[in-house]
């Protein structure tokens, strides 16, 4: 069960840190964040091209000074990497009109065959340089993408966040949800584990039991959960009501936000790099086999 204390919330959400990256205009960011996304899929197909972008995220990261909170927090989805390269690998050969060079063919047939032996004719697993190829380069598009939203959680604090959207002319009370929603997020896990815990000591076990029992014990987190975040919101709702949130339309701040010319140098850069990968996407790309 996920266990997370105090000083873990405080760390998600308090003051990330002050590299010149933290230190950059929220604004700049996301539009950072943004182009990073637009990049990966302009280079979707395209290996080298993606490692390339991967390794520039990781070396932010670690002008940042966070390139091993970075490595932790990608850690998460290296269980998806690994299905997202085997689905890849095994199921893109079957289809159909697309010309493919078999590298391997393994001793064995697809699992439909046996399953419905009238409808899909016996056809043998093989693994095609194509298929091998779409699926380190889908693996690696999520392992950018991972690394790229990874560190804009980093570098951003919740305010900032919210102020950047508000300063994106993004209506204020979407941008609030928006923050207040991420904000939620590590006190979601902190219920939850303190749920667990207190249903340990009345005596009732999560842990035993198959896929359908803990499926079932599950709803014993949930309820108490959903409870929780209920009386979370109401007491949110109370407060802001208190302090007259949207009696006036225009609001005001107490910190200027003004473009820097670091800001300006680092939008600059983060543009290249998009076009870059523009001209890679447009003049064939380095080591690519096939193109959708």
């Amino acid at each position: 069960m996920l266990q997370v204390n105090d000083q873990k919330i405080r760390e998600f959400l308090g003051k990330k840190g002050n590299s010149w990256l933290h230190l950059l205009d929220p604004r700049v960011k996301i539009i950072w964040l943004g182009l990073m996304f637009a990049t990966g899929f302009i280079l979707l197909d395209n290996l080298l091209a993606l490692f390339g972008l991967f390794l520039y995220v990781i070396l932010l990261a670690g002008l940042a000074g966070v390139v091993r909170k970075q490595m932790t927090m990608i850690k998460v989805v290296l269980p998806l990497f690994v299905m997202v390269i085997l689905f890849n690998i095994f199921l893109l050969p079957t289809v159909k009109g697309l010309e493919q060079r078999v590298l391997f063919q393994l001793p064995f047939k697809y699992p439909w065959h046996y399953l419905f032996p009238q409808r899909f004719s016996p056809s043998p697993v093989v693994i095609t340089q194509e298929s091998l190829y779409m699926g380190i380069t889908r693996g690696m598009v999520l392992l950018t993408f991972s690394g790229a939203a990874s560190l804009f959680i980093l570098l951003i604090e919740v305010t900032e966040l919210i102020e950047g959207m508000t300063l994106m002319k993004i209506p204020y009370p979407l941008a609030l949800t928006c923050g207040l929603a991420i904000v939620y997020i590590p006190f979601l896990f902190s219920d939850l584990s303190t749920i667990a815990e207190a249903q340990k000591a009345r005596g009732y076990r999560l842990d035993k039991g198959g896929s359908i029992s803990r499926l079932k014990a599950s709803v014993s987190l949930l309820l108490p959960a959903i409870n929780c975040a209920y009386v979370r919101a109401s007491n949110i709702a109370d407060s802001m009501n208190s302090r007259a949130f949207g009696a006036k339309a225009k609001r005001t701040s107490l910190v200027v936000r003004e473009m820097k010319k670091t800001d300006w140098a680092f939008l600059i850069l983060n543009s290249a790099v998009l076009g870059a990968g523009i001209l890679v996407n447009l003049f064939g790309g380095m080591g690519m086999f096939i193109r959708f």
